[in-house]
């Protein structure tokens, strides 16, 4: 008879965490470097306060960043994506709420060229009126499409729900929009956002001094430097009122929910607590609410709950697409699950299960440079740095049950909750 072992379990250690060092270019870009053992590429990121929030248009911001690689004064989109090919490079942009990002990938042999390409694409957009109409055609196409789907309509719905239709974090696109976005805004907000004193650079892959000194070269001259702006922002929730809101779509097979309200900013002292206290809840597949919606119930195939961070906020959510008849009776299971977790603390074969994924999930997020850098690209962009992982880790291996209670009690309040249903009544 074979006998089967169970290998030990060893906690991810703060060795697992790579440090990254930091500097400034010549024109003082901070530059965080993230020291790997992969030097055959470059892989270089340029993240930009300049999301959608900093906007009251919602598509301002993203039109901004897409339309830049489409021309330049001296280059065409077909001349631009005819360099980048030939080098075998890749540029790809990004924009979020709060950030528009660049990254460029490229053999180091091409870093000159590619960079003294991608320096013209960010300093001398040419903003053709034909390319804007071209992009604003095919996306409102997909737009269309996008906004039949119940996910799109709950995630939209629900900031709405918690921080106010017109808040920066709660106000999204509609059709309308695509016929309302005009150059000059993208010329305005190109001028007021994209340039050298309102970004940084993560750096991973190649991070030899030549290397150092190509993206100093083209990226770190003064002529790129601007005046910052403080745009006035006003943070203010304003909640929609009521604590259930529906939004239909015809002929859904599922609908859509959405449960949770405003919580936790990234810097917030329970924070780290309370991510503990979600994956527990509902962040990984043997969670309280997949065990009794999914396993016991069968009301859904799948379903979650996660923390989003942003740089100046931050909100819980639960997420699940279930059929329509379904709907009430798991709406009805979370809220018992919330209850269950704040009446009683979990054993501590539980809790030490969860940690032990929790801790196993954040070696994943330093296994390789591409992890390593998306991991501490938000990290820099809320002021924070490599010491909230320590601490992170720290504060996993400490929680005893009666903490997780103690933060359930705190933050699981129903009262306070917003649900958003998708679908069919």
């Amino acid at each position: 008879m074979t006998t089967i072992v169970q290998p030990e379990i060893n906690a991810v250690a703060l060795a697992n965490i790579v440090i990254p060092r930091s500097g400034t270019l010549s024109n003082g870009i901070p530059v965080h470097i993230i020291p790997t053992q992969h030097d055959g590429f470059v892989r270089m990121e340029l993240v930009f306060k300049a999301g959608a929030i900093y906007h009251n248009h919602p598509l301002v911001a993203g039109v901004t960043a897409a339309l830049l690689c489409e021309g330049t004064r001296k280059y065409t989109s077909a001349q631009i994506a005819d360099i980048i090919e030939n080098c075998g490079a890749v540029i790809h942009h990004d924009t979020e709420k709060d950030a528009s990002t660049f990254c460029v990938y490229t053999l180091p042999a091409y870093l000159d060229t590619i960079l003294q390409l991608f320096s013209e694409i960010l300093q001398e957009p040419a903003f053709s009126q034909n390319e804007i109409d071209t992009h604003l055609i095919k996306n409102k196409q997909e737009f269309i499409i996008n906004e039949t789907t119940v996910r799109r309509k709950a995630r939209n719905l629900f900031q709405a729900a918690i921080y106010g239709v017109d808040h920066p974090y709660g106000r999204h696109a509609h059709l309308e929009h695509y016929d309302s976005v005009y150059r000059n805004q993208l010329i305005d907000f190109h001028r007021d956002f994209i340039h050298a004193s309102n970004c940084m650079i993560l750096l991973t892959g190649n991070t030899s001094d030549d290397v150092i000194k190509i993206i100093d070269k083209h990226l770190g001259t003064n002529e790129w430097k601007k005046p910052l702006l403080a745009p006035q922002l006003d943070m203010t929730p304003m909640p929609l009122i009521g604590k259930m809101h529906f939004v239909e779509q015809l002929g859904a097979t599922q609908n859509a929910i959405r449960i949770g309200k405003i919580m936790l900013k990234r810097s917030a002292p329970d924070f780290k607590g309370v991510l503990l206290l979600n994956t527990l809840f509902g962040g990984y597949f043997g969670s309280r609410i997949m065990k009794n919606i999914r396993e016991e119930k069968g009301y859904t195939y799948g379903i979650g709950s996660f923390m989003i961070t942003f740089n100046y906020s931050g909100y819980f959510a639960i997420s699940s697409e279930l059929k329509p008849e379904s709907t009430n009776d798991a709406i009805a299971e979370i809220f018992n699950e919330m209850r269950r977790i704040r009446d009683s603390k979990p054993d501590i074969k539980e809790l030490q299960l969860v940690k032990n994924y929790f801790l196993g999930d954040m070696v994943r997020m330093f296994d390789g440079p591409f992890a390593l850098a998306d991991s501490y690209r938000s990290l820099f962009e809320q002021g924070l740095d490599h010491n909230h992982f320590i601490e992170l880790i720290a504060c996993v291996k400490q929680m005893e049950p009666n903490d997780i209670k103690a933060l359930a009690e705190k933050y699981f309040t129903e009262e306070d909750m917003k649900v958003v249903v998708a679908g069919v009544m």
